[in-house]
């Protein structure tokens, strides 16, 4: 039937029959449009991951043993479950942004070692604790605060002076704040962490062909994700230390492997500072080492035990850590930045023109 044209008092319209096809098209294309751009949002924030405490994504390294694997990007969540977070590696190996290697001429740069409790792998770039102790300065009034995050999952004092002495110098950091894990650390001094090769079809461990890499791939596996494959680790954790007996040589050992830090870090004219970092999930009783107490001799020290157990107790919806996993949450990050500023602040080891902002 031909349409035609009527009039009535709200105005024309077409009457007559309708044709479905303009429409089925319409809505055909429309689908295919949505499905090109929901596989280049995947190819640009890389395919989802689930990372539990076996440390995922780590490959072997030549100068410093292994690194997250470098380039990846993926959408990473607990392996229990809860919201996606996008994830970038830098070609470094870091969970952090490409860093040039001569700073700024107003850049301070501040480098955090640690494991995985603070590698930030579960919280929004801007939560993490080394862009919250760089976005704490104002940069208004002083100069710029660089945060740089060289925290590895597994990595303990022995592999964090390795990594420092390595590949710390491309940096150019003026100050290195080391967190200690209470417990792994201290077992670490007696039975050093391992990486051992992964099975080669495992694919919780191996990262995916991922980001604008993917994109212009030939297939699901191309040749780097083969020499990825080849490389891939799980760290073979040291037993925790279950008495006083053993916690006192452990003790003194760690003080010396600190004192090696310090050293590895006077040598590239930066300041090393210690912060306590408790692992997660809290325990319900802190163990009776004064860590500070033993390290405060060989470089500035603060225990964040206190302040998370606090935070703990009055805030009944807490985000201190990722269900199911040894990281620290939002909140986490968010106490520790300050404790760092404070402990670098009260101790004098800022650098000349920093200055505190009041951002929270």
């Amino acid at each position: 039937m031909p349409l035609d044209s009527t009039y009535s008092l709200d105005g024309p319209r077409l009457v007559g029959a309708r044709r479905r096809g303009p429409r089925l098209a319409a809505a055909t294309l429309g689908l295919v449009a949505a499905l090109a751009l929901a596989r280049l949002r995947s190819g640009i924030e890389g395919g989802p991951l689930c990372v539990g405490d076996d440390a995922a994504l780590l490959v072997a390294s030549d100068d410093v043993g292994w690194t997250f694997a470098p380039g990846l990007t993926a959408q990473v969540r607990s392996c229990t479950g809860g919201f996606a977070t996008p994830l970038r590696i830098n070609a470094e190996g870091q969970a952090d942004q490409p860093w040039p290697a001569t700073p700024r001429a107003d850049e301070v740069r501040v480098l955090v070692l640690g494991n995985e409790t603070a590698d930030g792998l579960m919280v929004a770039r801007e939560d993490r604790l080394s862009t919250r102790i760089a976005l704490l300065a104002d940069r208004t009034l002083g100069r710029r605060v660089a945060g740089i995050n060289a925290t590895l999952p597994g990595y303990a004092t022995a592999q964090q002076r390795r990594w420092l002495e390595a590949r710390g110098p491309r940096f150019t950091p003026a100050l290195v704040v080391v967190l200690v894990d209470p417990e792994a650390d201290l077992a670490a001094t007696v039975s050093p962490p391992r990486a051992r090769p992964a099975p080669a079809d495992g694919e919780d461990l191996l990262p995916p062909a991922s980001g604008l890499v993917d994109l212009a791939g030939h297939g699901p596996l191309r040749d780097d994700d083969t020499a990825a494959r080849s490389t891939a680790v799980r760290i073979e954790r040291p037993a925790p230390l279950v008495s006083p007996a053993e916690r006192k040589p452990a003790r003194a050992q760690l003080a010396r492997e600190i004192t090696s830090l310090a050293r590895a870090a006077a040598a590239q004219d930066a300041r090393l500072a210690i912060l306590i970092a408790p692992p997660c999930p809290l325990a319900e009783t802190a163990p009776d080492d004064d860590l500070c107490a033993a390290l405060a001799g060989i470089a500035p020290c603060a225990d964040l035990t206190p302040a998370f157990a606090e935070h703990a107790a009055a805030v009944a919806t807490t985000e201190l850590c990722v269900p199911g996993t040894r990281r620290w949450g939002r909140d986490a990050h968010f106490l520790a930045s300050h404790a760092v500023w404070d402990l670098l602040d009260a101790r004098g080891l800022w650098p000349a023109g920093v200055v505190r902002g009041h951002r929270l």
